[in-house]
This record gives structure tokens, sequence and C-alpha cells, in this order.
């Protein structure tokens, strides 16, 4: 009998070896398809979180701690999604002295927190304690992400942008923690301020160079539709100083064109000024600036299109009666600078777009 429980014991210490292995790389697949097994890994880590469910609290730590802490830094949601919901105390555990949501929102996992903030464990936010140094969960909010990863589509705009969503997010979720101060009496807000101050310095610098350019080509536009209005195609006429194709179709579509040019450059480079001269708070990036640089793109893109309109126009009554052959290819080509301008600044414009209108939690 003694030599039975031995081995039962040998065998329980292998076993628990073994899950542990299991759980362990189950964290480092992340959601990866391609995998033929990654179904029935799913369907075995629940299986294992279920009947750790109604073990004690150490035994969930020793097993699902520091891979499900592993899965949180690789953003792997499919694992963090089954251990949590069949282990919800797992959101309570503590690594390197705070918890995992902790360690989610002061990193930046997006992913992460987009799956625990929709999540019924989230009224237990405002208990969780502060760490070492009094920073309670919306100082770790405040904290600038040590990841890159937006800044690779629109530079620091966006980053900061995002950065004070989160912020946003958490605040709301915890409210009470406004006016809490750390050991270094420092407030969220005041972090906030203190950690993203290069980085907001950084965007502030990238919003003024994209202005100032964009704002010469919209005063160009100006400058030239203002001139197009009283050089009218076709000349005028001698005895009464008006346009000699006033009649014609083809010219109020010129004139129209041209006004629709004037506008637009107009209104891009006022838009454009007003980022220039804007204060660039904190809450400023996070509507404010973006939605002036989108419309300021979009007007800029509308002024272009519609000169280009009004340059194929002026042609076409110029040449049709002799050349007409010419004027079809020039309209062509006139097509291309918006082409052009369409393509470089379409996937900035998508981003911001995205980034403005999309919670950071969705």
């Amino acid at each position: 009998m003694w030599y039975f429980r031995e081995q039962l014991v040998v065998y329980e210490t292998l076993i628990s070896k073994v899950v542990l292995v299991f759980v362990s790389m189950t964290a480092q697949w992340g959601s990866v398809k391609k995998y033929k097994s990654h179904q029935l890994a799913r369907k075995l880590l629940r299986v294992i979180c279920k009947e750790l469910s109604s073990s004690n609290l150490y035994d969930i730590r020793s097993i699902l701690g520091d891979p499900t802490f592993t899965a949180v830094l690789q953003e792997n949601v499919d694992f963090v999604k089954i251990v949590f919901e069949e282990c919800p105390e797992v959101i309570l555990l503590e690594f390197k002295g705070l918890s995992i949501i902790s360690h989610a929102i002061s990193k930046g996992l997006e992913k992460i927190c987009t799956f625990v903030f929709k999540r019924n464990e989230m009224n237990l936010l405002p208990t969780m304690p502060p760490d070492g140094k009094g920073n309670t969960l919306l100082h770790q909010a405040a904290k600038l992400s040590p990841s890159p990863k937006l800044s690779q589509f629109l530079g620091p705009a966006l980053q900061m942008q995002r950065e004070r969503q989160r912020f946003k997010e958490v605040e709301k979720l915890t409210p009470m923690f406004r006016k809490l101060r750390n050991k270094d009496k420092k407030t969220p807000e005041d972090l906030f301020k203190e950690t993203h101050k290069d980085l907001k310095k950084e965007a502030r610098d990238w919003l003024k160079d994209i202005a100032q350019s964009c704002s010469v080509v919209a005063t160009l536009i100006v400058t030239i539709m203002f001139t197009a209005a009283f050089t009218v195609p076709g000349g005028e006429n001698d005895d009464t100083g008006l346009p000699r194709k006033l009649g014609s179709k083809y010219f109020t579509i010129y004139i129209i064109s041209d006004a629709l040019s004037l506008l637009f450059s107009c209104t891009s480079a006022m838009i454009f000024l007003g980022i220039h001269t804007s204060l660039f708070r904190e809450d400023d990036f996070l509507f404010k600036l973006p939605l002036a640089l989108m419309f300021g793109l979009l007007t800029l893109f509308l002024s272009i299109a519609t000169m280009m309109m009004a340059f194929g126009i002026a042609l076409f009554i110029m040449l049709r009666e002799h050349f007409m052959w010419i004027s079809i290819p020039m309209l062509t080509l006139g097509s291309i600078p918006v082409s052009i301008y369409a393509i470089l600044h379409v996937r900035i414009f998508i981003h911001v777009f995205r980034s403005t209108f999309r919670s950071y939690v969705n």
C-alpha cells in the first residue's frame, strides 16, 4: 500500500508539471490559427481551468499565474478569455507588485483592456490597492505606454491621442482616484502631464509641420483661383466687358469649379492656421486637433480636385473648336495630381478617423 501511495504522489507531481508546461506553451501560442491543434488546446485549457476553479488561490496562482501574465504581455486574448471565464480570481493576482489588469493598463495593451473592461469584474477596480509607490490604477493609466506600435501609423500625434483615450477610459471606471496623490504628491493628471511631456512636444511639432506645409499649398491655390476667376477662358467682349462664353454650360461649370476651389482652399488654410495657433492642451488631442487635421486634409483635397476640374474645363472651352483631341488627354492628365494626393494622405485620414471615432475599448 505504501508503495502505491508513493507512486501516486510521483504521478500527481508528473501530471502537475505536464499541465504547467502545457499551459505555459498555450499562453505563448497567441491567437495563431495555423496550428491544427489550436482548437483542441483551447478545449483542454478550459478543462484545466474548470478543475482549478474549485482549488485554492495558491494552486491557481502556481499553475495559471505566470502563463496568464505571459499571455497578457503578448496580448493573447484567447488564453486570457478562457482563464478569466473559468477562474475570474486570476484578475486579482499580483505580479511584481501589480495586478494583471494594472500591467495591461500601464503598458497600453489595448486588446487585453478591450476584453477586460467589458467584464463584470471591472466593478472591482476601485477596490484594488495602490502599489508600493502609492500609484492607483488611474496613476498606472497615466504612465507612458512603452509600446511604440501606434507611432508607425501616424507618428506621435495619434499615439498621444490613444494615450489620452486610455487615461479617460480608466478615469470613467475609477472617478474616485482623480484627486488621490501618490507618495510623490502627484495626482494622476499631474503624472500624465509629466510622463507625456516629451510625447506631447513631438506631437505638437509634427502637427505644426503638417499645418505649415498644407497651409502654404492652400494659400497658393487661393491665389491661383482668385486670379483665374477674372481671367476667363475665351476672353471678354470688348463692348460689354462680359465673358464671351458666358452663355455656355461649360463656362458655368468652370465658374462653379473655380468658386468651390477658392472656398475649399480658404477653409483649409484657416483650419491649418487654427492648428498652428492651438494651445495643444492634453484634451485637445482627443477630438479637436484630430478633427481639425481630418477636415483640413479633406478640404485641401477638394480644393485641388476642383482646381484641376476648372483647369480641364478651361482647356476644353478654348480648344474644343479646333483641337478637341488635345483637351481630352489633358483632362485625363489633370487627375494625376489629385490621385497622388489621395494616395499619399488617405492612410493618414483613415487612421485618424478610426482612432478618433473608435472607443479605446472597442
